[in-house]
């Protein structure tokens, strides 16, 4: 809706191209600003100005952070939202009571969490899970049994003005979710069985056939990827939509009856997340589309500093390059929560719970084997968790809050 918004503006004043670059400017400066949020958090938590240094010098210089604020995703806003986020929640059960009965505190919890709930579906299944696990440490926490009543009240409150708008709101001006994006994997393990033959009583092969012609699932199923089956010319998306109930039903049944063509169905969908040694995933050209035909559109590209310069910085500071493969640094992440925990500094863990949550929900709903931009919040989070395996668990340096 914020890219509906800056292109309504182009398109009054006649330029797509303003549309994008006012978007595109908005983008930059919200990500810059929770860098720089993330950068003064770890300088106040004891890091060297050297090392912060560095950290500033990674997000600016490694190409993945500059693609992602300049691309028309909303993937780059949840990203560093959530990576923000996470340090808010780790002050809240960390840190004082004073910090979590602050109101400017409380209002930057909230409006994080809105925005991480309203910039990608998940949002919400993130928040709800960092916030459960937050709250059941806090209740048997002796200690912090004072802060829970604040930190609830947010955390629900945010949910629900999140369901408000989403459920009842969305459903009144017309907005609505795609069935077929949220049950990619199911979709898919049901189209392997169809194109492998496998074991279906009558009924269940009626339904599939009422999805799309049976004998077309061979041609159309990819083990990686659910786009072919869900785009495929006969699929009848409309049928799926209706009958979601019996969707999932089949989804089941046929499940019980194709237990380890489910199991290799979900793990080829979902290896890039969780398979450490897939470096080469980070190049794929997928991670990044083009926009085709852009000047039909009226978007053109301005090098500016060339404009000013004479001088062109793109052969010194290329577009495309790596980044720490997302699933090193979830299982990185987990160490971390391991060794915490048996150092008996477990509110620590708290910082993690958000990328924690994205990721499961990638693991049970990804419709793609792996696209860096999915889990982008590892790559903002690198600096923290190596920041944390350190981290001796001192209070914030004292003085206001900047």
């Amino acid at each position: 809706m914020f890219i509906k918004l800056c292109l309504a503006v182009g398109y009054r004043l006649r330029s797509m191209n303003f549309g994008c670059a006012l978007y595109t400017a908005a983008q930059m400066l919200y990500i810059s600003m929770l860098l720089a949020f993330i950068v003064c958090w770890l300088r106040r938590r004891g890091v060297s100005a050297l090392l912060c240094g560095f950290t500033t010098a990674f997000y600016a210089l490694c190409p993945v952070f500059p693609i992602h604020a300049v691309s028309m995703w909303k993937d780059g806003i949840f990203s560093v939202t959530l990576a923000a986020f996470s340090l808010l929640l780790h002050e809240a059960v960390f840190c004082g009571n004073e910090r979590l009965n602050s109101p400017r505190f409380l209002a930057a919890y909230s409006v994080s969490g809105l925005i991480l709930c309203f910039s990608r579906n998940n949002g919400l299944y993130v928040l709800f899970f960092a916030a459960v696990c937050t709250g059941l440490f806090m209740l048997l926490n002796k200690r912090d049994r004072r802060k829970k009543k604040a930190f609830f009240l947010c955390s629900f409150g945010i949910m629900l003005i999140t369901c408000l708008i989403t459920g009842p709101l969305y459903k009144r001006l017309g907005v609505e979710s795609s069935f077929e994006e949220s049950v990619g994997i199911p979709l898919n393990q049901m189209a392997r069985v169809a194109a492998y033959e496998g074991n279906c009583n009558a009924s269940e092969e009626e339904f599939l056939n009422r999805l799309m012609p049976l004998e077309k699932y061979a041609e159309a199923y990819r083990p990686c990827c659910v786009d072919n089956v869900k785009w495929h010319s006969d699929f009848d998306t409309a049928y799926v939509r209706e009958h979601k109930e019996e969707f999932l039903k089949n989804w089941l049944t046929i499940g019980l009856k194709n237990p380890v063509e489910y199991i290799k169905g979900w793990s080829l969908m979902t290896f890039g997340y969780w398979a450490a040694n897939c470096w080469e995933f980070n190049f794929q050209e997928n991670n990044l589309a083009p926009v085709h035909d852009a000047e039909a559109y009226g978007i053109r590209q301005w090098d500016v500093f060339s404009f000013l310069s004479g001088h062109s910085l793109r052969g010194l500071l290329p577009l495309k390059g790596a980044a720490a493969a997302p699933a090193l640094v979830m299982w990185l992440m987990l160490f971390a929560c391991a060794a915490l925990i048996c150092e008996r500094r477990t509110a620590e863990c708290a910082v993690f719970l958000p990328c924690i949550g994205a990721w499961l929900t990638l693991l049970i709903a990804s419709p793609y084997a792996y696209w860096l931009r999915y889990l982008l919040c590892t790559a903002y989070m690198t600096p923290i968790v190596v920041f944390i395996l350190i981290y001796k668990g001192s209070e914030p340096e004292p003085g206001p809050r900047r």
